[in-house]
Order: structure tokens, then C-alpha cells, then sequence
């Protein structure tokens, strides 16, 4: 059963949710990034990633408190991350991460099925509503996009979903960016650790 949800708290000096990141950080990926990645994390060396991820992930997280996970903490501007994710607790981050890890779960089973997918995907629609915890959501996740990817056919579809930032991504794109993501977390989570 989860715990009692607590507040969420703002900080009014961050950008709105959905704001984006750095112009040069944005161009950066989308064209020097984004190009290489699939051949660099394949389908199976993509999974080996984002799996070695989030069992670091766990691994920070296991044996801490309620009161070290729910507490925000505004870390310093990261590569990547969007200014009004900057103030969010260990609890919110991994929330984050399964929202995101899911909606990737679909988007790329689906482009894989080469079927269209009609809803308009926005950072801003990923930000954290509780302050509980997720650590076995991302664990049991884990272990679903493993099955996925594992049955997945594993060729470069044809059909496109537009990452908010990034531009047109085929599934495998977005395969090879769901350990990319989980890492950056990581490292807030790191940083949120360092700050506590």
C-alpha cells in the first residue's frame, strides 16, 4: 500500500513545467546525439544499459527513509534537465521515471507493430502529482520492457513518433534513449543525496 501522499512544494524562480532545456543543450542532442545513439545502444546493449541503470538506481534508494525520499531539494542545473525538475525529491524522480518508462514501453512497442500513435507526447504532461514511493513500480517495469524488448521483432520501424525535444524518432530511438534518461535521473538522484 503506498504511503500518505504529502505536498508537493513549488519554487516560483523555476521555469514552468514544459519550458524545455537550453537551446544549445536541445541542438546538441537532437543532432550530434541522436543520430549516433542506435548504433552505439543497440537493442541489446540499449537493454543491458538502461537495466545496469535502474539497478543502480535501486540500489541508492533501497534502505533509505521516508523522510530522506520525500524531501525536495533544489539541485544545480544539469545537462538535459529541464529547469522545473530541478526541485523534486527522490520520491518524485522515480515516479517521473516510471511515467516516462512506461509511455517509452508503448511508443516503442507500438512504432515496432508499425502502428501510428496519435497522442501528443509533452514534458510537461510527465511531472511528478505524488510524493510516495515507486521503487518497485521501477523494479516490476524493469523486468516488463526486459519481456518486451526481448520478444520485440528488433527492426528499425518505418513509422515515427516525435520526441517534445528531439525530433522524429523510429523505435529504435526511443529504445536507445530509455537508459539515457534513467541515467540523468541517476545522477540527480545522486546529486539530491549529496544535498540532503
Amino acid at each position: 500500500m503506498e504511503e500518505n501522499i504529502l505536498v508537493i512544494e513549488k519554487d516560483s524562480s523555476l521555469d514552468k513545467p514544459g519550458a524545455g532545456i537550453p537551446w544549445h543543450q536541445e541542438k546538441f542532442i537532437q543532432y550530434l546525439i541522436v543520430p549516433i545513439l542506435p548504433s552505439i545502444l543497440n537493442w541489446e546493449r540499449g537493454l543491458s544499459y538502461f537495466q545496469k541503470q535502474v539497478a543502480e538506481i535501486v540500489e541508492l534508494v533501497n534502505g533509505l527513509d521516508e523522510n530522506t525520499l520525500s524531501k525536495q531539494v533544489l539541485v544545480p542545473p544539469m545537462f538535459a534537465l529541464e529547469d522545473s525538475s530541478r526541485f523534486w525529491s527522490i520520491n518524485m524522480v522515480l515516479e517521473h521515471l516510471v511515467t516516462v518508462n512506461l509511455g517509452t514501453m508503448e511508443i516503442v512497442d507500438l512504432l515496432s507493430q508499425e502502428k501510428k500513435i496519435e497522442r501528443e507526447l509533452g514534458t510537461a504532461k510527465v511531472k511528478p502529482f505524488k510524493n510516495t514511493k515507486h521503487t518497485k513500480k521501477l523494479i516490476v517495469f524493469e523486468k516488463a520492457y526486459s519481456r518486451m524488448i526481448k520478444r520485440n521483432s528488433k527492426q528499425v520501424s518505418t513509422m515515427t513518433k516525435d520526441h517534445p525535444w528531439f525530433g522524429s524518432f523510429n523505435n529504435t530511438n526511443w529504445h536507445s534513449f530509455i537508459g539515457i534518461h534513467n541515467r540523468l535521473h541517476k545522477k540527480q538522484i545522486q546529486n539530491i543525496l549529496e544535498l540532503i
